[in-house]
């Protein structure tokens, strides 16, 4: 499996090697049928969407919809200086 994907994650393309990790072995968890490797990152955010594809489309609609959106007064360093309005 590692030869088949070119000894890179399934899901990022990022080299295994270059992980400090070993490679996780994805698997169905209602199956328990292998589905690749992972690196740990994406191996760990499909374990936070608990390979519920309803919610993993949501957060990609999410993240597209968010692509072009620009709230300048509500930027992510605003929130850690601590500042308030």
């Amino acid at each position: 499996m590692f030869v088949e994907q070119g000894g890179r994650c399934a899901i990022c393309d990022q080299f295994l090697s270059d992980s400090q990790k070993r490679p996780a072995i994805d698997h169905d968890h209602m199956t328990g049928v292998i589905r690749g490797l992972l690196c740990d990152p994406c191996n760990k955010g499909l374990g936070h969407f608990r390979d519920r594809l309803d919610v993993m489309r949501r957060a990609v609609e999410y993240l597209e919809s968010a692509k072009n959106k620009t709230v300048p007064q509500y930027r992510y360093e605003f929130f850690q200086s601590g500042a308030s309005k």
